[in-house]
């Protein structure tokens, strides 16, 4: 007899979550300045590559264009239209900056742990 196949592992979480369950190694707990809400954001690689892995029903354009003032690095976000379709997927909305519109989670408290960037848009920062 052949033995029961085992069950599918779970699909891995996704970067850009919400921080109330806990960021991924390669995240930091984020809010943006002027914005309210936060987020789970990867760092970008070589100063503009993103993860592309992101949470279901999300459908925002990922940009690097977040960055800490004083350390200078750069992270990844979820650009969405203010007053358009739901792009960023369940708990989160599309906040106005800028011109633009960033994905960011409501229902999560304050936290010391968390990191305060600006958004700088894709501008390519030395």
């Amino acid at each position: 007899p052949v033995p029961p196949s085992p069950p599918s592992p779970p699909s891995p979480p996704s970067d850009y979550e919400d921080p109330k369950g806990g960021c991924q190694s390669d995240e930091v707990d984020i809010q943006i300045q002027g914005v309210s809400g936060a987020i789970c954001a990867p760092a970008c690689t070589m100063g503009f590559f993103c993860p592309r892995d992101v949470p279901a029903g999300v459908t925002a354009r990922i940009q690097c264009a977040l960055q800490d003032a004083t350390a200078h690095k750069k992270y990844c976000a979820l650009i969405c239209t203010p007053g358009g379709t739901n792009e960023c997927g369940s708990n989160a909305s599309c906040k106005p900056i800028q011109g633009v519109g960033i994905c960011t989670y409501d229902d999560d408290k304050d936290s010391a742990a968390r990191t305060t960037v600006q958004y700088v848009g894709d501008e390519l920062v030395v």
